[in-house]
């Protein structure tokens, strides 16, 4: 998005000359609201700017090499879902996913396999970020901060990363990223971690927690809670599976150790399981989807269909209550990684997680997390015990970690303007960009150092950097 760049620039900036470099190159033209603001405009007259050739260029240029490009296409286009579980080698991994990903999100609501020319589509798009990044490198390039890490950019980054530093931005964080492994904006290196948790203070995290039971935090979708009705209003349930957003990525941390390829497949196993429990569950949607422009009913009603099955008597859909409601009477949750995991946690609940997590990463045994699929249907059948527990040093360390992600390692109150989803109205993006050039303009000292910081080896965004 436009407002993004109106701080990364900055953050560039202050890279750039720690680094000595005079050449900033740009992936797209199309930036002129971007040049015409005058802070942007400053920075950028002092560097020799390059934008990249279209992607059709590319994409031509890939065809050099017939051959190879011929058997690209053909070994990727019989790509299946499970094939991603399989794959050992880095490179190639990353690649497959970023296909596989961007076919899904290519696809309509409710599609659960991709079609013959979605899936081209994103091989073609694969291919010609594999050859934009080879003209990166080929060009110069010693650095670059990418939008984000998943889709066809996947294939920019396995190329990248082996070559040059990377670095990406998500939800008003920016990260580096290491060589042979992913790090995302919420899952963070270890001296990393360790530092931050030396540095904040436990009367802050306690303040943070307690306003964001209220609906007050640096989250949007905990903000939305306000205006949800009470858990009073709602059938309770005590057995709570949280959905992602099924045409959203899963893949900005690729876990080769999980049990199920994506959200589809995942939700698929899922319900075909708990309609045999003996239980009671309830599926609550995302609270983003909507505005995110995706109908998550199409995708449970699609899924079900597949299995030739109808919504199980035991299973119950939310799409009203927050969050912190359920979670406050709950006993056992499920997510694939959502923030949720930390927010169960965080209310005394071990949660059952099927990707790699934040809380998995730094305290081990936290969380459930099945090696198998016979031990994902034990964990949802298992009657509820002490094992469904969680100890409270790990509640404690769960409510410092969402603190170190949303507000210690977090620049949205430096730059941040609106949450914005792709389905929201032209004003929206409007009033974001307006909000975010303003706050840039007032911490454009701070941007620059940071850029500067990461030029010497900073790994994570922190709000303050020590001068």
């Amino acid at each position: 998005m436009d407002s993004q760049l109106l701080y990364l620039i900055p953050i560039v900036d202050g890279y750039c000359k720690e680094k000595k470099i005079d050449t900033i190159y740009f992936e797209r033209k199309n930036i002129k609201k971007i040049q015409e603001n005058e802070i942007i405009n400053s920075i950028l007259k002092n560097y020799n700017v390059i934008y990249c050739p279209r992607d059709s260029y590319f994409l031509l240029r890939s065809f050099r090499k017939p051959l190879r490009v011929a058997i690209f296409i053909i070994k990727k286009m019989a790509l299946k879902r499970a094939d991603l579980l399989g794959n050992q080698d880095w490179h190639s991994s990353q690649i497959e996913h970023g296909i596989w990903d961007l076919s899904v999100n290519y696809s309509p609501d409710g599609c659960l396999n991709p079609t013959f020319f979605n899936k081209f589509r994103s091989i073609i798009k694969s291919l010609t970020a594999i050859d934009k990044a080879g003209w990166l490198l080929e060009s110069g390039t010693q650095a670059a901060f990418l939008g984000h890490t998943v889709y066809d950019m996947r294939s920019l980054l396995a190329v990248l990363r082996e070559r040059i530093s990377v670095f990406s931005h998500s939800a008003y964080h920016i990260y580096r990223l290491p060589k042979l492994y992913d790090l995302s904006a919420t899952r963070f290196e270890i001296n990393f971690l360790e530092n931050a948790l030396g540095e904040i203070d436990d009367n802050a995290v306690k303040q943070y927690w307690d306003n964001r039971l209220n609906g007050y935090s640096a989250y949007e979708d905990v903000n939305a809670a306000r205006d949800k009705p009470p858990l009073s209003l709602i059938n309770v349930n005590e057995n709570i599976i949280m959905l992602h957003i099924f045409r959203d990525s899963p893949f900005n941390y690729i876990e080769p150790s999980r049990i199920f390829a994506d959200y589809i497949d995942w939700i698929n196993h899922t319900l075909g399981i708990i309609a045999k429990a003996k239980s009671n569950w309830v599926i609550k949607f995302h609270p983003s989807a909507g505005r995110w422009g995706e109908n998550q009913k199409v995708w449970v009603d699609s899924i079900l269909r597949r299995s030739n099955i109808s919504l199980p008597n035991n299973v119950s859909i939310d799409t009203e209550t927050s969050n912190f409601e359920m979670l406050k009477n709950a006993k056992k949750i499920i997510t694939y990684a959502g923030t949720s995991h930390l927010e169960a946690s965080a209310f005394g609940i071990k949660p059952i997680v099927i990707d790699g997590t934040t809380l998995d990463d730094y305290c081990p045994f936290s969380v459930h997390k099945p090696k198998n699929i016979k031990e994902y249907e034990d964990l949802i059948n298992e009657p509820y015990s002490e094992f469904f527990k969680q100890k409270l040093d790990v509640v404690n360390f769960s409510k410092q970690l969402i603190y170190i992600r949303e507000i210690y390692s977090n620049l949205r109150s430096e730059v941040g303007g609106l949450t914005v989803y792709r389905g929201d109205i032209q004003d929206v993006f409007d009033r974001d960009f307006e909000l975010t050039a303003g706050k840039v303009k007032n911490h454009l000292a701070f941007l620059n150092r940071l850029g500067g910081e990461f030029a010497k080896g900073l790994m994570h965004t922190v709000r303050k950097i020590e001068v």
